[in-house]
C-alpha cells in the first residue's frame, strides 16, 4: 500500500488496521481504520474514517496483514454524514464488541 502514499499499521492483537493516506484531501488528513472478524466462516471489516462514514464489507477472499491486500469484497452496509448513505448514527465498536455488533447489523439487512 505504501506505493500508493498509503502507511498501513496492523496490530495482530486486536485485529485492527490503521491506514493514513500521504496525500490530503479537502478536508485534511485522510484517515481509517478497520476491524476485522470472522463470522460463521466469513471474514468481515468495520471500517471507520476522518470522513466520518463507517462501511460494512464481506472479504470474500481474505490478504494476510503487512503482505497480501484483501480482494473480491462486497459492500453491505454504510452510514455516517455521507452523502449516499442515510444519516444514520456510526455504532461505537471496538475489538471486544466488534462480533456482536456485526451479528446484530447483519440480521437486519
Amino acid at each position: 500500500m505504501e506505493e500508493h502514499g498509503i502507511d498501513v499499521h496492523f496490530c495482530y492483537k486486536c485485529n485492527a488496521e490503521y491506514l493514513y493516506w500521504k496525500e490530503k484531501d479537502e478536508d485534511g488528513d485522510l484517515v481509517s481504520w478497520s476491524l476485522y472478524v470472522e463470522i460463521s466462516g466469513k471474514m468481515y471489516r468495520w471500517t471507520y474514517s476522518t470522513a466520518e462514514t463507517a462501511q460494512l464489507w464481506w472479504i470474500k477472499d481474505p490478504g494476510k496483514p503487512g503482505t497480501r491486500r484483501n480482494y473480491d469484497l462486497q459492500f453491505i452496509y454504510g452510514c455516517g454524514k455521507k452523502s449516499s448513505y442515510e444519516s444514520t448514527a456510526i455504532p461505537d465498536m471496538n475489538p471486544q464488541n466488534v462480533a456482536e455488533k456485526i451479528k446484530t447489523i447483519l440480521m437486519f439487512l
